[in-house]
């Protein structure tokens, strides 16, 4: 899906991008003629009866990881808190939340290398948080399939050379096992 708009000296177009249960935002801009990408990722959960959104989460490529924020559902002890666990992680990312609103509460996030290979690797993430009215572990999972798929477009568009860099390596990881044989 494309989405084109201009006002005043800016002028930017949306691109969207599905990899597997992950959505990348590709936005290029241009603001006083100088040319400029940036994009996101994302995915987000829907009650099957009411259609609205339960969870969301949504990232940004930085040089030393991701940074994003993740909402979740009312009803969550903010005193807690979240962790953040990969599938066979033995222990998490605890996260604070940020703010809390009518609707839900939002966590920031900021995750290093370490957390992203972590993801990149599991089936699913799981965000561990405390209901507030019982005081019970309410377990989310959000799905990892397309996330490496769609991480390594975004860094690819944050900085270019990660593409060709990726690329120039599998040429010469290919010429080398064909000198092999």
């Amino acid at each position: 899906m494309i989405r084109e708009t201009a006002t005043g000296d800016a002028h930017s177009i949306v691109r969207r991008e599905r990899h597997g249960d992950w959505i990348l935002s590709i936005v290029s801009e241009t603001v006083a003629d100088r040319p400029r990408q940036r994009c996101t990722i994302s995915h987000v959960q829907f009650d099957l009866e009411t259609r609205k959104p339960i969870l969301s989460i949504e990232l940004y490529p930085e040089k030393r990881g991701l940074r994003g924020t993740l909402v979740l559902p009312a009803g969550l002890r903010r005193e807690n808190g979240v962790m953040l666990e990969g599938d066979e992680a033995a222990s998490g990312l605890a996260q604070p939340f940020r703010a809390e609103f009518p609707l839900g509460c939002a966590v920031d996030l900021d995750l290093d290398a370490a957390m992203i290979a972590s993801l990149r690797r599991d089936r699913n993430l799981h965000v561990r948080a405390t209901a507030d009215n019982t005081g019970r572990e309410v377990i989310f999972s959000i799905p990892l399939n397309g996330f490496s798929a769609t991480l390594r477009r975004a860094f690819s568009i944050a900085d270019p050379s990660v593409g060709t860099r990726a690329r120039r390596s599998s040429r010469i990881a290919h010429y080398g096992n064909s000198m092999k044989s």
